[in-house]
């Protein structure tokens, strides 16, 4: 046999020898079943993942939506503040003298602490429904609760302003630390807001 024929036939051995190890490592048909059930798998967390951070509001959004509520709490304020308007939104006339702040106690902020402990872990609606009962929060602890969370109040100010500020301030807080990813994994009407200690 000559050398050109045994180069060929060893050639051959070889590709036949790697061939059969090719076949080897083929997946049996459960083993193909079970790999293309993980790709799919692996496909909907990404597509879920996908729309996900595509619904995320933006930085630049939530800047104009926030920009916003200032300006309608800073028309609503003017708007309670002017006699002509007061009378006509339903309330009670505002008075032409200054308002004084009222008092808050040491006890009082200690109590208003404890009751945001928790109101925090409520849903807005719920803290709005639960501030609004008078038994539980009569307006001195509204006050000390506004005051703990740095909302100024007066003694003309109405309950329901105050409970809408009070409940307001923790939604607000709530947004702003998912947006900076400091929340926790919770939906947007729950979560928390820390106490001043």
């Amino acid at each position: 046999m000559s050398k050109s024929k045994k180069a060929e036939l060893l050639k051959a051995k070889t590709f036949l020898t790697r061939l059969q190890a090719t076949v080897q490592c083929l997946p049996t048909e459960a083993e193909r079943a079970e790999t293309l059930v993980k790709v799919k798998a692996l496909a909907d967390f990404l597509a879920t993942l996908k729309n996900a951070v595509g619904a995320l509001p933006t930085a630049d959004g939530m800047a104009e939506v926030n920009e916003a509520l200032r300006w309608l709490q800073g028309l609503m304020a003017k708007a309670e503040a002017s006699p002509a308007l007061a009378g006509l939104a339903g309330g009670r006339r505002a008075s032409r003298g200054p308002r004084s702040k009222p008092k808050v106690t040491e006890a009082e902020v200690g109590k208003a602490e404890l009751e945001l402990g928790a109101l925090k872990q409520l849903p807005v609606d719920e803290i709005r429904a639960r501030l609004l009962e008078e038994d539980r929060y009569p307006s001195v602890q509204l006050r000390a609760i506004a005051s703990v969370l740095g909302i100024r109040s007066t003694e003309k100010m109405s309950r329901e302003s105050m409970v809408h500020q009070i409940a307001a301030n923790i939604a607000n807080y709530r947004g702003y630390e998912a947006l900076c990813g400091r929340g926790d994994t919770e939906p947007p009407s729950s979560g928390g807001l820390p106490t001043k200690g």
